[in-house]
């Protein structure tokens, strides 16, 4: 009877034992899935905050969209140039930006604001700078986003001259050209992205495309409307600042003479067979 009593008592241990191990092997297979799923939800809440955070980005962004929209549809070309300088560098984080208005009978490009910290050419000659990034955009009528200068121009066998590019920290800019229609009213440059990351055609493009089509447009209609005010104030005839506007003239220079306590002149003559001429 011994024998066999301890036998069954070694079997119960050796069972109780298995029980045990099981219970482990199952508890510890519980901990590396809550471990897991914990891993998940964690990498999900980062996730979430990343989401979040561009979307605050981007709602300030489109906020600063708006506001830039505003600036520059007053159709008054300095309200323009200023928001170009002022929200521009924060809607494309972008340190650097230029704008040149382009003078098509001249054929030169005149700068009309930058952000650049150092002196850079107020004039461009397009004649004495044809192998200027300036110059090709005017050609091709076509935005230029450069990731890497040397790997845009070696596939089309290009070289373009780049003034003062040893100023640059990073090889990656855009120019775009400001469009009315087909003609091209200027060019707007930006470059050195806040983070040194190259521009990018997806992340970037699309803002500055429609963003360089609102400066475009805005521009257009502040020199449509100036020329329609030259326009009504010059006879058509001899070039000269007609009745209505000679006598808006006279008014204020006639007060000007009274407050400033200063004489002033008027000439009159007459031109014989003026209409026979």
């Amino acid at each position: 009877d011994i024998p066999v009593k301890k036998g069954l008592n070694q079997l119960i241990e050796n069972k109780g034992f298995l029980i045990n191990k099981e219970k482990i092997r199952l508890l510890t297979q519980s901990i590396n899935e809550l471990k897991k799923d914990n891993e998940e939800l964690h990498n999900t809440i980062l996730l979430l905050n990343e989401v979040q955070l561009k979307l605050g980005q981007l709602t300030q962004k489109l906020s600063m969209l708006s506001e830039f929209g505003k600036k520059i549809s007053v159709l008054k070309l300095d309200n323009i140039i200023k928001a170009v300088c002022d929200k521009l560098p924060y809607l494309l984080d972008s340190k650097i930006i230029s704008m040149y208005f382009y003078d098509n009978e001249k054929q030169e490009l005149n700068l009309q604001t930058t952000t650049h910290t150092k002196e850079i050419n107020s004039k461009i000659l397009l004649a004495q700078s044809p192998d200027s990034i300036m110059a090709y955009i005017i050609q091709k009528k076509e935005i230029l986003l450069c990731e890497n200068l040397k790997e845009y121009e070696d596939p089309r066998h290009l070289k373009f001259k780049r003034q003062y590019a040893e100023t640059y920290l990073i090889d990656s800019f855009i120019s775009v050209p400001l469009l009315a229609g087909n003609d091209i009213i200027g060019i707007l440059n930006i470059s050195e992205k806040n983070d040194k990351t190259p521009y990018s055609q997806i992340n970037d493009l699309p803002i500055i495309e429609q963003l360089a089509q609102m400066i475009g447009f805005s521009i257009k209609n502040c020199q449509l409307l100036s020329e329609a005010e030259h326009q009504a104030q010059i006879d058509g005839l001899t070039k000269l600042y007609n009745h209505r506007t000679f006598y808006d003239i006279l008014k204020k220079e006639i007060h000007r003479s009274i407050r400033y306590s200063r004489p002033l002149t008027m000439i009159l003559g007459d031109i014989n067979n003026f209409k026979k001429t």
